[in-house]
């Protein structure tokens, strides 16, 4: 950054604020060391696009898409592509291939109850959806060896969205990789605390989970009305 300041003959602040304003961003190869992560979560909260932490395996492949079939989660989609008028709810991105869209379930989980709460939907562009559920974008990729020139793009676009440095893309990084880190595993100090807690997740992986559907849910009616005929609802 130095060299590239003094090259055009202005200040390393001057040149930070003039990419800003064009936006770009610095990315290192080498990124910034975050500590106390604590620090960073009200910032994180604020963010428009998030890094989701995995599901935890007990509720994959359990989206309330799934359950309901392709024909009535289109019409959900039209309804959602058109509240959101195609444009993506994070980046704003509007693509003219509508198949760059993605309608984003948002998912609370009650494991005292067994009961996944289905509390919204977002439209979100193929970089953004990438990008929230980052681990499950890595694990479909068909290209290892490209990953990291994937990963470089996605980290920029991130951002990009958030007009953030690279220290909160970091730290967003690893708050998402610390929360699944303790939904795997337990605060435990015993051999008996860790019994109980590979107990617990046996028994919610071969638990009959309800759901339940945010009342604004395009379509409310006619998903509970296909849910039901899978799963309980609790309305």
């Amino acid at each position: 950054m130095s060299i590239v300041a003094s090259k055009l003959k202005v200040s390393e602040t001057t040149l930070k604020k003039d990419l800003k304003e064009l936006n770009c961003v610095i990315y290192k190869s080498k990124p910034p060391k975050v500590k106390n992560l604590e620090t960073y979560i009200p910032i994180l909260k604020g963010l428009k696009l998030k890094i989701e932490r995995s599901m935890p395996k007990y509720v994959q492949r359990k989206s309330v898409r799934t359950l309901i079939g392709d024909i009535l989660w289109k019409k959900v989609r039209n309804i959602v592509l058109e509240q959101s008028n195609k444009h993506c709810s994070a980046c704003g991105y509007s693509p003219d291939d509508l198949s760059q869209l993605h309608v984003h379930e948002e998912w609370e989980l009650d494991e005292d109850k067994i009961l996944i709460k289905l509390t919204g939907v977002s439209l979100l562009c193929h970089k953004c959806h990438s990008m929230h559920h980052l681990d499950y974008t890595y694990f479909r990729s068909a290209e290892k060896d490209k990953w990291e020139e994937e990963k470089e793009k996605l980290d920029i676009h991130f951002m990009k969205v958030n007009e953030c440095n690279q220290e909160i893309l970091i730290a967003c990084k690893r708050l998402a990789s610390k929360e699944q880190i303790l939904d795997k595993m337990p605060n435990a100090r015993t051999v008996d605390s860790l019994k109980e807690f590979f107990d617990k997740q046996k028994q919610l992986q071969n638990a009959k989970w309800s759901y339940s559907v945010f009342n604004e849910m395009p379509l409310r009616e006619e998903v509970i009305s296909a849910l039901k005929k899978k799963v309980s609802v609790v309305e």
